[in-house]
């Protein structure tokens, strides 16, 4: 109940300095202070988070899961039963913006796989 009172009120506050994040440059959504502004920001996303939104992307993303692990089990049965997870999970999580966002991925994981 208490996110729900600070997040989704209009009466909700300007955040404060520490949502400056460090040296990154730009404004994310989530790191914009002033309130007025975020609310505009947020009115643009907040169609694809809704509950509707979010079960929609299930199966893209159960599908690039799957095909995940399908690259980790093949993996660690190559040359030096090793897997890279950190390469994986950048790779992976390209493909899984590239289902949601265009429809298909550039199947950067299947590369992986094919190594």
């Amino acid at each position: 109940k208490a996110v729900t009172a600070l997040y989704s009120s209009s009466n909700a506050f300007n955040k404060s300095k520490a949502y400056i994040p460090g040296k990154v440059h730009g404004e994310g959504l989530f790191f914009i202070q002033d309130r007025d502004v975020h609310s505009v920001r947020k009115k643009i996303w907040a169609p694809g988070f809704t509950p509707s939104a979010i079960a929609s992307y299930k199966p893209a993303i159960e599908k690039r899961v799957n095909q995940m692990l399908e690259t980790l089990w093949k993996r660690r049965e190559g040359q030096y039963g090793t897997v890279d997870f950190t390469e994986l999970i950048q790779h992976w999580s390209y493909d899984v913006m590239g289902e949601l966002s265009y429809g298909h991925a550039n199947r950067i994981v299947s590369t992986i796989l094919s190594r």
